[in-house]
């Protein structure tokens, strides 16, 4: 039998296979993703010196049940560095707002919601906004919201809902919160205050952002439906994307692109 022998610990490459297979298996029913740091971890620990120390060194005689909490240990810390997020960043969403020349840049502040901008990081950087995505509500003198998908099966993989955050900050003009149909519905879709919607504080609307740049453009957004302040129907939209919402609403304005820095302002609030 192919094997690696140590001064204090033999460990045979079919117990590898195995330790392999109980790691993956136990980390899925955690994190499905975390299988791809733990194969690359395993292998790591086994085959290659680390800082010049063996395999012995680092463990000395242990069973592979042993072996096996380090690793998950080990891996736990890795996957929890993997998953941090940052205390603030910056969204930039470019428009077709005819005349607009600025971006709409939004300042995210994990402190001010932490699970908001926490679950909307995720949302940026997945493919949500990989095709245009509609303003499909304005509201004068109140607000603009938009958050759904032109492609329904991203609607669909993103239509869990999180919990609420506290109400930190209040919704001042050009600040950016989610819209919710209750308690603890979050999901993708935000809105701007145009003006100081303060009144929506005891409502349970967190802010996590503000426009730093480009409320002008934010304020210029075509309005689709002039007679309601509904918007858009929202679960058409959800459902049939872009050709839908193109073909009935031949006006309407969309993000066009998306992206984060972090080289942005700071709020001064």
């Amino acid at each position: 039998m192919d094997t690696i022998n140590t001064q204090q610990i033999t460990i045979s490459r079919r117990d590898i296979s195995s330790l392999k297979q109980i790691i993956i298996i136990f980390v899925l029913f955690i994190d499905g993703w975390s299988s791809i740091y733990l194969t690359v971890i395993l292998d790591f620990f086994v085959y290659i010196d680390l800082v010049g120390f063996r395999i012995t060194v680092l463990f000395g005689e242990m069973s592979n049940f042993n072996l096996l909490f380090v690793v998950i240990f080990f891996l736990t810390i890795v996957n929890g560095l993997a998953q941090s997020y940052p205390e603030t960043y910056c969204i930039r969403f470019d428009t077709d707002v005819k005349g607009a020349s600025n971006p709409i840049i939004i300042n995210i502040t994990q402190k001010w919601a932490p699970l908001g901008a926490n679950h909307l990081f995720d949302v940026i950087n997945s493919q949500f906004y990989h095709v245009p995505s509609a303003f499909f509500r304005v509201v004068p003198k109140f607000v603009v919201q938009f958050g759904i998908s032109g492609d329904p099966a991203q609607n669909k993989l993103w239509d869990k809902p999180i919990k609420d955050d506290p109400v930190l900050m209040s919704n001042t003009v050009g600040t950016l919160s989610y819209a919710t149909a209750g308690p603890n519905t979050r999901t993708t879709q935000l809105f701007i205050n145009y003006i100081d919607n303060s009144r929506l504080d005891p409502l349970g609307f967190a802010p996590l952002g503000i426009v730093t740049t480009g409320l002008d453009t934010a304020n210029a957004i075509f309005n689709p439906t002039p007679g309601s302040s509904d918007g858009v129907d929202q679960d058409q939209y959800s459902t049939k994307g872009n050709p839908w919402i193109r073909l009935n609403y031949p006006q309407i304005n969309f993000i066009t692109k998306t992206s984060i820095t972090y080289n942005c302002p700071v709020p001064s609030n």
